[in-house]
């Protein structure tokens, strides 16, 4: 066997963990399909030793070790990514049997992360040294963004204790699978199946005549953490959130049409909404579902610049905020951001 692998042999595993610096081992099930990873170097700090007397510095020294502005980036499947949103999110409910082997459940957003985080590892190489393994991981945010005719995609932000190659617990991937509903066809996508509804924040609850048809979106959610190190251990100690969290989306219009969010600007008109996404048949007549409710929407920008003779795009920016009390149809919801699916996933993500 080679030494070698290549990106199409790499296998890489995640799994909630409980004790910081504690890697958990990662077993069937904790496989993720990706399309690149960016987990960033085996590169601690370190400093000069610059004592005076000597020519030249003859030692520098390992002081610390950290992994931030990391990231790992797929296709977004109905299943698969549910433990890293939640741990992104902070809350997860218990699983809800719909019918045969479909369940629901819903990702919201906690007050803070606290001792919420995972064990994280990948195969690089077929080297004694070729497992990367990350012993905690902290999810520091997400971006989840669509076109159409174009697969939808995720990218998951976290930082870590530090990478660890010498002495990971997880020296062998052989026995990781994927999750069951991974290995189907569960790639979202905005086809004819998937729908965005808007209307006002204090309204009546949405309905499919509350429709919007976009022809691309972004949603970006992040919490900002900062690092710490507590004597005892050279590596990072699990980080603290250290400001409030951000959550944005942005949506471009193929043609410039509607006056909604020129409207809300102008008139501070807050609104809310849901993007729906649907998949396959599970069992019986329940499908896969993929939904995102936006409790409270604040408009902060319109544009819609004239580039040539063709059509006028129309890009939009708004702010999710966290909303007093849930709108109606959202039960529950208080925002910003709040993830709904019906997958196979019988157990919570956070369990």
């Amino acid at each position: 066997m080679a030494d070698w692998i290549t990106g199409r042999e790499i296998i890489l595993g995640i799994k909630k963990a409980s004790t910081w610096r504690s890697s958990v081992t990662l077993e069937a099930g904790d496989g993720l399909v990706i399309s690149k990873e960016s987990i960033g170097t085996k590169a601690p700090s370190f400093v000069d030793d610059t004592s005076l007397g000597v020519p030249d510095v003859g030692r520098t020294i390992q002081v610390a070790e950290s992994v931030t502005g990391a990231s790992i980036e797929g296709l977004l499947r109905y299943e698969g990514w549910d433990l890293l949103l939640a741990l992104a999110l902070g809350a997860a409910g218990t699983p809800s049997n719909v019918e045969g082997a479909a369940y629901s459940n819903t990702y919201s957003a906690a007050e803070n992360l606290a001792g919420l985080f995972a064990t994280l590892a990948i195969k690089k190489a077929n080297t004694a040294k070729g497992i990367w393994e990350v012993p905690s991981v902290k999810i520091t945010g997400f971006t989840i963004s669509g076109r159409v005719g174009e697969l939808v995609k995720v990218i998951i932000n976290f930082m870590g204790n530090k990478i660890e190659i010498a002495n990971p617990l997880n020296s062998d991937l052989s026995s990781v699978t994927y999750p069951e509903g991974m290995t189907k066809d569960t790639v979202a996508r905005m086809d004819n199946q998937f729908k965005i509804r808007m209307n006002a924040q204090g309204g009546s609850a949405l309905t499919d005549s509350d429709k919007i048809f976009p022809s691309e979106f972004e949603l970006v959610y992040e919490r900002p953490f900062e690092e710490q190190f507590e004597a005892g251990f050279s590596d990072m100690s699990e980080p603290v959130q250290s400001d409030f969290a951000s959550a944005t989306i942005k949506l471009t219009f193929d043609k410039y049409n509607l006056d909604d969010f020129t409207s809300a600007i102008a008139d501070e008109a807050d609104k809310k909404m849901d993007l729906t996404f649907t998949g396959p048949i599970i069992t019986g007549s329940t499908r896969y579902t993929f939904r995102v409710d936006l409790p409270k929407v604040t408009w902060q920008s319109a544009a819609a610049d004239v580039n040539g003779p063709g059509l006028i795009k129309h890009v939009v920016d708004g702010k999710l905020l966290r909303s007093d009390s849930a709108p109606e149809g959202m039960t529950g919801v208080l925002g910003p951001v709040s993830v709904s699916v019906i997958n196979e996933r019988a157990q919570s993500p956070l369990a």
